[in-house]
């Protein structure tokens, strides 16, 4: 599609610490609006809401939020040493103790987002009478719930199919999937190499969404004509922490 419109508007803030005397972070929260009338789904597959429409002719009716729009986004990272061993506040003191306690340096980088949006389409055949495009469905009522769960996520009653030869109502990207989060942690050790002036030996231990938190992507809401199929967000359950 070419000669689209898009826009972004956003409210940034950033808080930041340098590292110093052994700590140090950076968090950054982003309060934002992006529309366009339609936009790529790449980014890694991390917005790949799908690129709908139901008329090639007249653009202007897919404006609505872009699949990379994101209302809340809060992330940062953060760097730890344990004031611990040798030129260290405390215990301040070499050998076994130093090698066991001293030199250790914890990290994280966190991540919480607001969910990406997508669009409900006819999953059956589309008899809008275009020769290209979706098939959005009608609005009929409220799709938001008041508790939505993974496997009723949006109410499907609020949707309807259009007459023939008609487009329906419904906008590109109106439904808002589950939030996102992760945290991810390390701890290192270093240790000094004697023969070596620089070198250092580090011990280091990785655990990805170390909360454990179930990770739920939308995949779209395609419905047939009785609507029996909801495809809303889909469970997947996200790995335990990994260790390597």
């Amino acid at each position: 599609m070419f000669n689209a419109i898009s826009n972004y508007n956003s409210l940034q803030a950033s808080l930041e610490k340098r590292f110093a005397a052994g700590f140090g972070f950076n968090i950054n929260y982003t309060w934002s609006k992006m529309l366009s009338e339609q936009d790529s789904s790449g980014w890694g597959g991390h917005a790949g809401a799908g690129q709908y429409y139901q008329s090639a002719y007249n653009k202007g009716i897919n404006y609505g939020l872009a699949n990379f729009h994101r209302a809340h986004m809060f992330k940062g990272n953060l760097v730890y040493v344990i004031p611990v061993g040798k030129n260290k506040k405390l215990l301040n003191t070499s050998g076994p103790v130093d090698w066991i306690l001293g030199g250790w340096q914890l990290s994280t980088i966190f991540l919480v987002e607001t969910g990406q949006p997508y669009s409900p389409i006819m999953g059956s055949q589309n008899l809008s009478g275009a020769l290209s495009g979706n098939w959005f469905p009608n609005i009929v009522g409220d799709p938001s719930l008041p508790n939505p769960t993974i496997s009723r996520y949006f109410n499907t009653a609020a949707f309807a199919q259009p007459a023939a030869f008609t487009f329906g109502n419904a906008g590109r990207n109106i439904l808002i999937g589950p939030k996102y989060s992760d945290v991810d942690f390390m701890m290192a050790k270093s240790f000094v190499l004697p023969k070596l002036e620089r070198g250092r030996l580090q011990v280091r231990l990785d655990a990805v969404n170390i909360l454990n938190n179930a990770i739920s992507r939308e995949r779209g809401g395609s419905f047939h004509d009785s609507f029996p199929d909801r495809r809303g967000p889909t469970r997947g359950t996200a790995p335990p922490p990994l260790t390597r």
